[in-house]
């Protein structure tokens, strides 16, 4: 593999795992929070509306945790790109897949933590 190819892996594996860190992290703030949770950006949610700030906050731990699997595992094959180039298209493709139609699952997923946990 040519010197190109793996400065191109290295950066696609840095780029992937530092979104899977962030999206980890948020997860681990999140089963850790005291207060509820937020999942738009700007809005709160009111402690006295959620039914059980811990299940809530669990919840929303396990949908960021579970949104960062992806992520995690196109920076393995980001990594093993540096020895072949089939890895690095398949990181690519892994994380087509989990952006457009993850972004989906979030926002699904959090509705459904909503009309579980929150009052209206």
């Amino acid at each position: 593999m040519d010197k190109e190819n793996i400065v191109g892996a290295i950066i696609m594996a840095i780029c992937c795992g530092l979104c899977a860190m962030t999206f980890t992290g948020i997860g681990t703030f999140a089963k850790k929070a005291k207060k509820p949770v937020s999942f738009w950006s700007g809005t709160t949610v009111p402690a006295e509306k959620v039914r059980d700030i811990a299940g809530y906050n669990r919840a929303n731990a396990v949908m960021w945790k579970l949104f960062a699997l992806p992520f995690w595992a196109a920076t393995v094959l980001g990594l093993l790109g540096i020895w072949s180039k089939a890895y690095t298209i398949a990181a690519a493709i892994l994380l087509s897949v989990a952006c457009v139609p993850g972004l989906f699952f979030l926002i699904w997923r959090y509705r459904a933590i909503e009309k579980q946990y929150v009052q209206p």
